[in-house]
């Protein structure tokens, strides 16, 4: 818009206003249009909630820059106030400028991201549309969970614990009469007090020569007796 001062004079502070205006609009235009482009490469990246939901909130953000635009278009429009306008829209620009900066970085981040994301995927899949990683997991985690089945089946089936619970049953009674027969039930004595007063018979008391000993000599003087009437049968 070129007012009445400018067609008279060169030097007019209202064009140059408007100028600059002109200037930081198309700057925050072409702004939008980065931060929309922004959004839609976003919105392709990945089906990720979270990449979503940013997607969906620089995409409102694009929308909100878009307003700011079409409202510069009506300041410039107006014949006063645009000094003031152009002090604030400068300060504005300069934040949008740093924001700017933000979302490239961002930008960065979401491609690095989305790096992670396809390596973490090639990963997982195997390499050549080789068997895929999360497949096999998926079935050793069947087996597994049905070996466990078949395990607890088997050692809380009805039979089974029926069997072991008689096995021991049987190994306690076994073992009840063992001590009772070698002990003696009830303290009295047993065989096996038995079979200590036997051993002690045979092999007389206090060191005396007992029963053992007098067998030990009846053998000896048989054995003397055998070698005798060999002797005599079979002369040399």
């Amino acid at each position: 818009m070129i007012c009445e001062e400018c067609k008279k004079s060169k030097t007019c502070r209202n064009c140059e206003d408007a100028g600059t205006l002109t200037t930081l609009s198309d700057t925050i235009t072409t702004l939008s249009d980065t931060i929309t482009t922004l959004s839609g490469a976003i919105t392709i990246l990945s089906n990720n909630a979270v990449l979503t939901t940013l997607s969906g909130t620089i995409t409102t953000l694009s929308g909100n820059i878009t307003t700011l635009k079409t409202t510069l278009k009506k300041t410039l429009s107006a014949s006063n106030g645009l000094s003031e306008s152009v002090d604030t829209l400068t300060t504005l620009n300069t934040d949008i400028t740093k924001f700017n900066g933000k979302i490239t970085r961002l930008n960065g981040n979401i491609t690095t991201l989305n790096t992670a994301i396809t390596t973490l995927k090639t990963t997982l899949s195997g390499p050549s549309g080789g068997a895929d990683v999360l497949t096999k997991l998926s079935n050793n985690i069947t087996r597994l969970s049905d070996d466990i089945t078949t395990l607890n089946k088997t050692i809380s089936g009805a039979d089974a614990l029926t069997t072991l619970n008689t096995a021991i049953t049987t190994l306690s009674s076994n073992i009840t009469a063992f001590n009772t027969t070698f002990s003696g039930p009830r303290g009295s004595a047993g065989a096996l007090t038995t079979l200590s007063d036997t051993i002690t018979k045979l092999s007389g008391h206090s060191g005396s020569a007992g029963t053992l000993t007098t067998l030990n000599n009846a053998i000896t003087t048989l054995r003397d007796n055998i070698t005798r009437i060999n002797t005599i049968i079979n002369p040399a």
